[in-house]
């Protein structure tokens, strides 16, 4: 399967595992009962603003306040095992689709051009370093500011300590996102993925 079909899946799923702890872990009737006083102090807390009564405003704040304060604690256990559930799957989309490291001979190092080999889906590709901010992959030229088309995956060029290191982006998106670029990380992909996946999970399942 492709990086990005792969990373697709996968944050889905966890977006539904997600959604499924926030549904068990929490008591779905107190948050929501929680949430409509909050609401109805935020109605009650603008007709009192608009009547000027400062005193109202005031205490009906601080119960406002209070019932925010208890739908943290509704949601405290649910928060604390999907952060842990997060960490685990972000160590493992990091160990595939973050950083790949070349290997070069213990002998040599990357500045006198040693053939150095990174590995990508079990096959090897080599790597020596060029003049400048030049790099050789598969004995191709490319710039450190180019984008490596290898495989499914798109790998930008940096030097590290003098040696080579390779980030991966997933996917090209066909046109600039603002603030992103065009080729995305494993970390981008997962955030435009998951939070409409997660509406609409929370939609589907009645989860506040």
């Amino acid at each position: 399967m492709s990086a990005i079909f792969d990373i697709l899946i996968f944050s889905l799923i966890l977006s539904l595992i997600l959604t499924l702890l926030t549904k068990f872990l929490t008591n779905q009737k107190e948050v929501k009962a929680t949430k409509q006083k909050v609401a109805s102090f935020k109605t009650q807390i603008k007709e009192a603003r608009k009547s000027g009564n400062s005193e109202e405003i005031k205490r009906l704040s601080n119960e406002m306040f209070k019932a925010s304060k208890g739908q943290f604690k509704y949601s405290t256990k649910s928060m604390f095992v999907s952060m842990i559930v997060v960490l685990i799957a972000f160590s493992w989309l990091q160990s595939n689709y973050d950083k790949i490291t070349v290997n070069f001979p213990q002998q040599t190092n990357a500045t006198n051009s040693a053939e150095g080999v990174f590995k990508y889906k079990g096959e090897n590709h080599t790597v020596e370093t060029g003049v400048g901010q030049e790099v050789y992959v598969d004995k191709k030229l490319y710039k450190l500011s180019e984008f490596i088309p290898i495989d499914d995956v798109y790998l930008k060029p940096s030097m590290d300590a003098g040696k080579p290191i390779f980030t991966i982006h997933a996917a090209k998106a066909p046109y600039e996102i603002p603030y992103i670029g065009s080729y995305l990380s494993w970390f981008w992909l997962y955030l435009l993925i998951t939070f409409p996946s997660t509406l609409i999970f929370r939609k589907l399942l009645d989860v506040e």
